[in-house]
């Protein structure tokens, strides 16, 4: 089954929106749980890229967020750099099946912790 890219992009804006509200980010996680590699890997990108930024965006709103929480980012930008580089070389070697229960064990473990809060 294929959701195409507006549906994809619908489901991400849903997720991050869903992932700001209740901050549990794994349980939005089990759709990708059938995905390959490749577009589980783009989507849970764009997801998470929209998710922290409206996170930043609510938390600069309030006052939360000043200079020493984006020096601290900006010190983290050399590992997403490297992931980045990373990733097209790793992909191949991820297994689906394998993918498949990393997600939903995440997207188990973030919904059980959820409901114990």
């Amino acid at each position: 089954m294929t959701i195409g890219w507006l549906g994809a992009l619908t489901a991400v804006a849903i997720m991050a929106l869903g992932s700001a509200l209740q901050a549990a980010v794994g349980i939005g996680l089990a759709l990708f749980q059938n995905a390959e590699p490749a577009v589980a890997r783009a989507m849970l990108a764009a997801f998470f890229a929209v998710a922290y930024l409206g996170s930043v965006a609510a938390l600069v709103a309030v006052g939360l967020f000043g200079w020493s929480e984006l020096t601290r980012a900006v010190i983290l930008l050399p590992g997403v750099g490297m992931g980045l580089v990373a990733a097209p070389y790793i992909a191949p070697f991820i297994n689906r099946s394998r993918l498949k229960w990393a997600i939903l064990i995440v997207s188990s473990v973030s919904a059980v912790t959820l409901l114990v809060r």
